[in-house]
């Protein structure tokens, strides 16, 4: 048997004819090793022979030997240790090696065949069966046809049914049932629940290049300049990010800013943590950057139970990072949910907002929901101060000297344009005007202020100023 198969197997240790070979199992663990019967050539599958590190190859070896087993086959088997060799030899136990990347499938069906060469009808069937399998590489369907190919009914199910279990990742994700329990049908399950598991884990590789690509898309989204954001939002959508729907930011970063050593490498867990919590719901992308960790669901139609579930999971989030991290500290900002590309940049702007006022409260390790009614609130009582108000009137100045109707358009404007963190297109669509004729506003606003718009400083002044203001008289309004 050994010889007959020595362009698909290697003899690592032990004696090749101690034993004969009376039959063919697959054992898909360890403790599967002892029930494959007396002079049995076992068959290892890539997970069991994943187990089979450093001793538990001697394990499977003695295991084999009390059985009574011809041979052991492991998938990318090397050269053996002394102690697996020795025990080889005392239990007249064959370690065959096989290429680690090798058909499962096509070696036991020859297997199989060299031991049983008149057993041809379930032969038949798993040969046809290995066939349909190696031409198939989406899962829909694939039981249907195994059913037929068989002449039984093959089931996929999820709970710990006997069968052959579907891995993926190092974790059990189904079984392969069958309605008959021969030997064939036995064997034909483990052949399915193999290939599914080949299918399920290229699946979930390209998903998470998917998700790689669509985070970085946010990312880009949330950072990009004017010019290039029209760029951003073509390839998010070639990506089939749902960017009309409506959107929420969730933002954690350290509770003291300033990016150290300690505090990245800290997020870089963070990243993994979150990845881990909240990637199980295909509603958030999951970011992380050198100073945040970016965590993006597209909103339910419920506002209610929407925020209610994603300050629980925040919530959660923040308690993980408190066990996993001892030295940093982390803080939670939440905006609100937005429709399009600039309500998923609004949202994270209100997130940003969130994690400042959380800092001001010393909130370290709290779940902060950005309050626009509350802010509002705060700077109409700051407005309130005669400081304030001073402050106000000189920032504004020089628009005043317009004229009340004039001076209340070229608020409206600047506060439009800084509110939407400078895009001519945002400011546009609140205003009902073309961006064209935003920029041509501002281009005659800027000349007119003393403060720099484009200065952080000047920027936040100039932006409470025109809320005060605008407060003050009341409303939106068109432009």
């Amino acid at each position: 048997m050994v010889e007959a198969l020595a362009d698909a197997l290697v003899l690592v240790d032990g004696p090749s004819d101690a034993r004969r070979v009376v039959r063919v199992a697959l054992v898909d663990a360890l403790d599967e090793l002892s029930g494959a019967g007396r002079g049995a050539l076992a068959i290892l599958t890539r997970r069991a022979s994943a187990e089979l590190e450093g001793y538990q190859l001697d394990v499977a070896v003695r295991l084999a030997g009390q059985a009574g087993l011809a041979a052991v086959v492991v998938a990318g088997a090397g050269a053996a240790g002394v102690t697996t060799a020795r025990l080889a030899e005392r239990a007249d136990v064959a370690v065959l090696g096989r290429p680690a990347d090798g058909d499962t499938g096509e070696l036991l069906v020859r297997a199989d065949r060299l031991l049983r060469p008149d057993a041809s009808a379930g032969l038949g069937r798993l040969d046809e069966l290995h066939e349909l399998l190696l031409a198939a590489d989406e899962e829909p369907g694939l039981a249907a046809a195994a059913s037929r190919v068989l002449g039984t009914t093959v089931r996929v199910v999820a709970d710990n049914a006997p069968g052959a279990t579907v891995v993926v990742g190092g974790r059990a994700v189904g079984v392969v049932t069958t309605d008959t329990d021969g030997s064939v049908e036995r064997l034909a399950a483990r052949l399915v629940a193999d290939r599914l598991a080949h299918i399920r884990e290229h699946v979930r590789r390209v998903d998470a290049v998917d998700v790689r690509a669509r985070t970085r898309l946010i990312l880009d989204l949330l950072s990009a300049s004017d010019a290039r954001v029209e760029a951003a939002v073509e390839q998010a959508r070639d990506r089939r990010l749902a960017l009309d729907r409506r959107h929420r930011v969730l933002r954690v970063e350290p509770a003291v800013p300033g990016v150290t050593a300690a505090s990245a490498a800290s997020l870089e867990e963070a990243a993994r943590i979150a990845a881990g919590l909240l990637g199980r719901d295909r509603g958030w992308l999951v970011a992380g950057t050198d100073e945040a960790l970016v965590c993006v669901r597209t909103a339910s139609a419920d506002d209610r139970a929407e925020l209610a579930d994603v300050l629980d999971r925040a919530r959660r989030l923040l308690d993980r990072l408190a066990e996993a991290q001892d030295a940093v500290p982390f803080v939670a900002g939440v905006g609100g949910p937005h429709a399009g590309v600039e309500g998923l940049r609004a949202s994270d702007a209100e997130a940003t907002s969130a994690l400042a006022a959380a800092r001001r409260n010393g909130s370290a390790g709290q779940v902060t929901v950005f309050d626009a009614t509350g802010l509002q609130r705060s700077i109409a009582e700051w407005a309130s101060t005669p400081t304030a108000r001073r402050a106000v009137d000189e920032a504004l100045a020089p628009l005043d000297a317009l004229g009340a109707a004039r001076a209340e358009t070229a608020i409206r404007t600047l506060q439009a344009y800084l509110d939407e963190r400078g895009s001519l297109v945002a400011a546009g669509r609140r205003l009902h005007l073309h961006p064209n004729a935003v920029a041509y506003r501002l281009r005659g606003i800027r000349r007119l202020l003393e403060v720099d718009v484009d200065d952080p400083e000047g920027r936040l002044v100039l932006q409470l100023a025109c809320h005060a203001r605008l407060g003050a008289l009341g409303g939106g309004g068109r432009g």
